[in-house]
């Protein structure tokens, strides 16, 4: 699996089937420096606009990887996701 560097985030409300976008799953791991690096940070204006932590790496040139998979995961962003997932786990 090749990794390239994310060239942006953000959130979409309202998908533009005609455009193609990937679905992000967020797995995060720091080495020691740069995670204390980012902690030092202050929450930048794409952070708090998009609501994305990781755009506090981003616009302070911390680089974050990316690599594809073929998984389609369940992600919980909302009341109803949370829900859903709640329904799943008590019935598995």
């Amino acid at each position: 699996n090749n990794f390239e560097n994310a060239l942006d985030f953000f959130r979409l409300k309202n998908i533009n089937h005609d455009n193609f976008y990937y679905h992000h799953v967020g797995i995060y791991g720091y080495q020691y420096e740069t995670l204390k690096k980012f902690i030092s940070l202050k929450r930048s204006d794409n952070e708090i606009s998009r609501s994305l932590e990781q755009m506090r790496a981003m616009d302070n040139n911390i680089s974050i990887k990316v690599g594809l998979t073929d998984s389609y995961p369940l992600g919980v962003d909302t009341i109803e996701d949370l829900e859903e997932i709640r329904n799943i786990m008590k019935n598995d």
